[in-house]
């Protein structure tokens, strides 16, 4: 496989990524605001619009392109003669099956880093084993998964509640907070990512010979 720079694609996903943590933070406002003050007063709706439309539209962009990113840095680690890694379509695809997307996605991103650093000479394929695991990455992971599984447990909670007692229970306030800070969780994972994969970036540079 033929190298391929992930610079750009790396730029775009953290701009899209910044993007994403201000309108999402603007999405927990947008509840607050919407709970305690006037629908009809033009701030008010304003950031319901944010909530409501712009924070998914760039959240659905985010995730094409980090698909994309994960799909080109696998790539590029087997353009390093790195061995007994996942391949390309793997790593995308494992962010989308059951019970697997809980390790193998942090599992595969350790992977790329590790065989991207420009320390390690690669010649038999495995030496990168022998680079150290990222802190980082271990860091984000967990905040993603205490996250997402906190907010599908809340959803699930809230639903049966809903379901048992009546639509009464889907402002339970409890339940709502908790929520805000799942999601805030989620969101501080957005702000160690964009770290990480502008380090991957630098390091495949550098590992390549393109750095200046």
């Amino acid at each position: 496989m033929k190298y391929c720079s992930i610079k750009r694609i790396t730029d775009l996903l953290i701009i899209v990524s910044i993007v994403v943590i201000i309108t999402g933070l603007l999405r927990e406002l947008a509840f607050r605001v919407t709970a305690w003050g006037d629908i009809n007063d033009p701030l008010v709706y304003i950031i319901t619009l944010v909530n409501g439309s712009i924070y998914w539209i760039f959240v659905f962009i985010g995730v094409i392109i980090a698909l994309f990113w994960y799909h080109r840095a696998t790539k590029n680690i087997h353009s390093f003669g790195a061995k007994r890694t996942t391949t390309p379509n793997m790593a995308v695809i494992s962010w989308f099956i059951p019970l697997f997307n809980l390790w193998k996605p942090n599992r595969y991103t350790q992977q790329i880093w590790k065989a991207s650093n420009p320390e390690i000479v690669i010649t038999s394929g495995t030496e990168w084993k022998n680079s150290a695991n990222s802190n980082l990455i271990k860091f984000w992971w967990l905040l993603v998964l205490v996250s997402v599984i906190g907010i599908l447990a809340g959803g699930f909670i809230n639903g049966y509640r809903i379901e048992t007692y009546g639509l009464e229970q889907a402002n339970d306030p409890t339940l709502r907070f908790l929520e805000i800070i799942f999601n805030i969780i989620l969101i501080i994972s957005m702000i160690f990512f964009i770290p990480m994969i502008k380090k991957i970036s630098t390091k495949q540079e550098i590992k390549s010979g393109l750095a200046s």
